[in-house]
């Protein structure tokens, strides 16, 4: 049976990392400047990383919106490659002056020193649901914002008008909506609202449904659990349950289940904890 040997780490590099650049810059165990700040532009760093790093580096970078893409990029080519809390980190090193060679030295010289407070990176299919999630979440919103503009047209008419029957917000439902005796501007909204309603997951479901097809599962295994518990998600994709988003009223009820959800992922978490003590 092989085992994997690692190498002894040579530098500890920092990377502080922006939109369209980063800013490199590394030390060794002894707190030795190895690798000035340089700055590389995102678009040339494969090449710069697979021409620069070694097998006995270790990199760390604070999390940001593009940390993930990073990472995948840059772990093949060295030993490890941490991604810090960036929240932690500013409360770890404050600086009276804050520039990017500064920040890049910090992050080495902490990462030399052990003192980075690292984050759990998610694999990919973890990421996916997670913006499967977030996508629905916000599609949800805008169908209730949605509605709720609707119902303000309908209930700010004089006439007591009957609603038809099932739900009015139906595609089948949109020439009741034009044949209100409404103002020009509230015709207006009447006409764009359920159009945009519809593309954003009415009628024939849309994402959302095809999110609760993904959600919809009777067991997860522990990594997703805790990814979904992080991000504060809806709890069907923890504990299999398929929420009504098309029910506003069962608004209550899926905070409620969520909370319990993460209440109860928590204490497995601590009793976990506990039996490895």
């Amino acid at each position: 049976m092989s085992t994997s040997i690692s190498l002894p780490i040579e530098r500890y590099l920092g990377i502080d990392l922006h939109k369209h650049y980063l800013v490199i810059g590394g030390v060794n165990a002894k707190q030795e400047v190895v690798l000035p700040p340089r700055r590389v532009e995102l678009g040339d760093w494969p090449k710069w990383a697979k021409t620069h790093l070694r097998p006995t580096d270790v990199v760390v970078v604070e999390a940001t919106t593009n940390a993930w893409d990073f990472y995948d990029v840059t772990s093949p080519l060295v030993q490890r490659v941490i991604v810090a809390n960036a929240a932690k980190i500013a409360l770890i090193a404050r600086t009276r002056t804050k520039t990017d060679n500064k920040d890049v030295m910090v992050l080495a010289r902490l990462l030399a020193a052990g003192l980075i407070p690292e984050v759990w990176v998610p694999p990919m299919e973890v990421r996916e649901l997670r913006s499967l999630i977030s996508h629905r979440r916000r599609v949800v919103g805008a169908r209730t914002s949605l509605k709720n503009r609707l119902q303000s047209v309908h209930a700010s008419r004089r006439h007591h008008l009957v609603l038809p029957s099932g739900d009015p917000f139906s595609a089948i439902h949109r020439a009741w909506w034009d044949t209100l005796p409404v103002s020009p501007t509230e015709r207006l909204h009447l006409k764009h609202d359920p159009s945009t309603s519809l593309r954003a997951g009415f009628g024939d479901g849309g994402p959302t449904r095809y999110a609760d097809r993904r959600d919809r599962r009777r067991t997860a295994p522990p990594e997703l659990c805790r990814a979904v518990g992080r991000a504060g998600n809806l709890p069907d994709a923890v504990a299999g349950h398929r929420a009504d988003h098309g029910d506003d009223r069962a608004v209550g009820h899926r905070r409620r289940d969520a909370l319990r959800a993460r209440q109860k992922v928590g204490r497995l978490q601590r009793s976990r904890r506990q039996r490895a003590r």
